[in-house]
This record gives C-alpha cells, sequence and structure tokens, in this order.
C-alpha cells in the first residue's frame, strides 16, 4: 500500500498528459522494483491517470463559452498522447462526473470512434465492436460508419455490392451483441456511411436504405431500416457536424424553410416525411413552443409519419432542455392531452437512450407525467426500452427495473418489455 501511496503522490505532481514516461516508469517499479513475484493490478495507477486527465480537460474547458464543443475537441485529443479510445470514454464518463450540466455527448461519440477509424479505416467494424454500450446516445456507432467512407467515394456497383455486408453488420452485429436501441442506430448510421460512400448523393443513398430493407424483410426490419436510414441520408443535409459535413452537401441543402418544404415535396411519401422531420433545424424559433412543435408535425394525415416526427422533436425537447424533467414537463403539459401523454413518454426513454446512467432521471420524468394523469403512457414506455435498450436479464437492466414502482418493477424484471405493443398516440 505504502507503493501505491507513493505512486499516487508522484503521478499528483505530474503537470502534462505528455509526461506518459514517469507514468509507465512508476508502473514498472510498482511491478517489477521488488523483486515480488505476485503480480500487482495497474488499475489504481491507471484509474489516476484517467482521473488526472478528466481534471485536465474540465480545467481547459471551464472558461469556454460553451463547454460541450471544448469537450468534443479536447477529449479526443488525448488519443494523441496514448489514451485508446477505451480510455477517452472513460475520461468521458468522468468529465460527466465531474461536470454534471455535461449529459449529451453523442457528437463526442461520433468524434472519439472517428479518431480511432482513421488510423486504420480497413479496421472499422472492428472499432464498432468496441464501442460502449448505452453512452452518449450510441454516438460511436456513427462516427465509424462515417469515418470509413469519408474520404471513399464508391460507385453504385460497389454501393450495390455492400449491401449484403451492411445488413450483416447491423442484424448480427459484427461481433457484437446488440441491444435492439443499438440495431436501430446502427441501421440510422447507414443512412450516414451512404452519404459519404456516394459521395453526397441523396437519391443513391435512399435507394441503398431500400436495398438493405428488402433484404431485411425477413428479419422484420424492413420498415424501422428505412426509417432510420432515410432519416440520417436528410440528416446530413440540414445538421451539419463539422465543415465536411457542409461541403458534401453545400450545393444541394436549402438553407430557409420554404426551400425545404419545396425540396422534401420532390420525394414519394416515406422519404418526404423523413426529410420534413429531419429539416427541423430550420424551424427552431417554431418548434420552441408546444404549439409550433405540433404545426411543424401535422404536415401529413399518416399517424405513422406523424408519431416518428414527434418522436424525433421530443427527443430535441429533452436534449435542449439538458435532460432537466421539470422545465421538461413544463413543456409537455402544455400539448393537447394524448401529445401530452407522448411527449412525458418519449422523453422519459430519452434518457435512457442517451445514457443507460440516466435511469434514476427517467423514472423522476414518468413521476412528473403521473401527477398530470398520463403516468401509464410513460411508464409503459419505460417497459418497452426496459428490454431494447439494455440485455435483458443483465446487471445494468436489474439495476434499471429496480428503479421502477410497483407493478412496473415485477412486470419489468419479468421481461414483459417485449410484449408492450408499439402505439400511435392522437391528440
Amino acid at each position: 500500500m505504502t507503493r501505491i501511496r507513493f505512486a499516487k503522490r508522484a503521478w499528483e505532481r505530474i503537470a502534462l498528459p505528455g509526461s506518459l514516461i514517469v507514468f509507465f516508469g512508476i508502473c514498472a517499479w510498482l511491478l517489477y522494483g521488488t523483486g515480488l513475484q505476485t503480480v500487482l493490478s495497474l488499475e489504481p495507477v491507471k484509474q489516476i491517470y484517467l482521473e488526472q486527465m478528466a481534471s485536465r480537460v474540465v480545467s481547459v474547458c471551464a472558461q469556454e463559452v460553451h463547454r460541450p464543443s471544448c469537450y468534443e475537441r479536447e477529449i479526443p485529443r488525448r488519443m494523441d498522447s496514448g489514451s485508446t479510445m477505451e480510455d477517452a470514454f472513460q475520461i468521458t464518463a468522468l468529465v460527466q462526473e465531474k461536470d454534471p450540466s455535461y449529459i449529451y455527448c453523442h457528437v463526442l461519440g461520433h468524434n472519439i470512434s472517428a479518431k480511432e477509424t482513421a488510423k486504420d479505416p480497413s479496421q472499422w467494424t472492428n472499432v464498432i465492436e468496441r464501442c460502449p454500450t448505452g453512452m452518449c446516445a450510441n454516438g460511436c456507432l456513427h462516427g465509424s460508419v462515417q469515418q470509413r467512407f469519408r474520404t471513399d467515394a464508391l460507385t453504385a456497383p460497389e454501393i450495390k455490392g455492400m449491401v449484403p455486408e451492411l445488413l450483416q453488420m447491423c442484424e448480427f452485429g459484427a461481433g457484437k451483441n446488440y441491444t435492439s436501441v443499438e440495431k436501430a442506430v446502427c441501421y440510422h448510421g447507414l443512412g450516414h456511411l451512404g452519404m459519404y460512400a456516394t459521395g453526397g448523393s441523396v437519391h443513391q443513398t435512399l435507394d441503398m436504405c431500400d436495398a438493405i430493407a428488402n433484404l431485411a424483410k425477413e428479419s422484420g426490419s424492413a420498415a424501422a431500416v428505412k426509417a432510420r436510414c432515410y432519416g440520417a441520408t436528410f440528416m446530413q443535409i440540414f445538421q451539419f457536424l463539422d465543415a465536411e459535413d457542409r461541403a458534401l452537401v453545400k450545393d444541394s441543402a436549402p438553407i430557409n424553410r420554404s426551400e425545404a418544404d419545396a425540396y422534401c415535396a420532390k420525394f414519394s411519401e416515406g422519404r418526404a416525411a423523413a426529410c420534413h422531420s429531419e429539416s427541423w433545424p430550420l424551424s427552431r424559433d417554431q418548434i420552441k413552443t408546444p404549439e409550433g412543435v405540433v404545426a411543424f408535425c401535422s404536415y401529413s394525415y399518416n399517424p405513422d409519419l406523424q408519431q416518428t416526427c414527434y418522436n424525433m422533436l421530443f427527443a430535441s425537447v429533452t436534449d435542449t432542455a439538458n435532460y432537466e424533467p421539470k422545465t421538461i414537463a413544463a413543456f409537455c403539459e402544455k400539448l393537447p392531452p394524448g401529445r401530452m401523454a407522448h411527449c412525458f413518454a418519449r422523453s422519459a426513454s430519452r434518457f435512457i437512450e442517451t445514457s443507460q446512467s440516466l435511469g434514476p432521471e427517467a423514472v423522476s420524468m414518468c413521476a412528473e407525467a403521473k401527477s398530470r394523469g398520463v403516468g401509464e403512457r410513460c411508464y409503459s414506455e419505460l417497459l418497452y426500452f426496459s428490454t431494447h435498450n439494455y440485455h435483458e436479464g443483465s446487471s445494468a437492466f436489474t439495476a434499471f427495473c429496480a428503479l421502477l414502482p410497483v407493478p412496473w418493477k415485477q412486470r419489468c424484471l419479468a421481461g414483459e418489455g417485449n410484449a408492450v405493443p408499439i402505439v400511435n398516440d392522437t391528440e
């Protein structure tokens, strides 16, 4: 224990992350300096290193106007100093502990896995396999698939030839045991991949989505595949993450609401609906109000398409409110009764979709819903997500179920989430 304490004091004197020689010297001394034959765990020293990196990132970003953007830049930089992708995600978790306001780290997940994939693009599926489950809204999955084709535009025959491989990757996980939510995120990622692989061709990418969906019919995933893949395709048109995203569609992306409406109207119903839903950044002021959300999603009389639109906007409301239950509740309660229940439910599931660690906050969201007479819809949503966002029977699954009140806790532990029907809410 004396040597461990000495190592900690020595490490605390290291000011820069580049001082890895000292770090590894301490590790070697701990292991071999005494001539002991027993193996001494490096975990305490590694944890000190990660804590030091997280503290440094928080310190660097403390004075930034928008700290999330700073974290998205600084945490991947740790990988230039010897940190692994796994280290970067552990540093992210520690930063979130030190700065509780930093919850939504999806873009950071993109950046970390993209940086790892850039080392060797041929290993992109290996990077996917290593992505953490239930963290940063599964942004890690997106970053890898996007980076793989960021500089590699393919021909139509080449893309067609890849379709079975892409389906295989999302259906069976490329060596990773996906949750249902992760599988959906993977299919969403294929839309991003397609846009880069085709050099920004929306029509080629949508056709690729259709081809993958047709192959997915046997697994019953066709409709979900199309919706997810279409959504990501149009997300590339309306929601830029960086200069490369912008350059990819600079000649075709609408720049205002009227242009977006005209652009989306050129597509068939399912494609047009995805286009409209993903164009929400051009209506940012409108959707700040409950009335604006209803108006935005009333473009179609198709209940399935309306449900998809509301799901997206209620997730956005949750992100914008930085996952504060009472702020979200104040928004939801101003909606018509049916949509109010939907808003509470989707917001609650968004918590655990963003991070499996946000179970307590998700349950708090449903407590807010219950106090307004719409708790049943909210708890039912969490019951559904219990078996789709977690691996049934896992410690994370059991811990989440334990948070739910009676009788939802018992139903959750019994695996009843698999039997919860998907419903379309009404006004």
